[in-house]
């Protein structure tokens, strides 16, 4: 199956470029792009970090920063979802037990 690439074009740190991705992705490619443009400003306007380089290494370190604790949080609410179902699972089989046992 064939992907309908098409290129778009997004605006990060007063620069224009053209990127190709599919076209179900064009929303999000903006968004990030956005996004990107977004702490690329903010970095610059802060003034303690010069060029645009070290900016979008600086950007990109805290981007990812982002994303590995909510890497994270996702493990550690799926980890503690996992122990209550295993804890419902142990409170219902008890119930059910306990049920079987008044009935005898």
């Amino acid at each position: 199956m064939t992907e309908n690439n098409l290129t778009v074009a997004v605006t990060i740190l007063d620069r224009e470029y053209q990127i190709s991705c599919p076209e179900d992705e064009v929303n999000a490619l903006r968004q990030s792009a956005q996004e990107l443009d977004r702490q690329m400003n903010d970095i610059r306007s802060n003034g303690k970090i010069v060029g645009v380089d070290r900016i979008a290494i600086m950007a990109a370190l805290n981007i990812t920063n982002d994303l590995l604790k909510l890497k994270i949080e996702s493990l550690n609410n799926v980890a503690i979802s996992q122990d209550k179902l295993t804890d419902m699972g142990n409170r219902i089989s008890q119930t059910i037990e306990k049920n079987r046992q008044r009935q005898l």
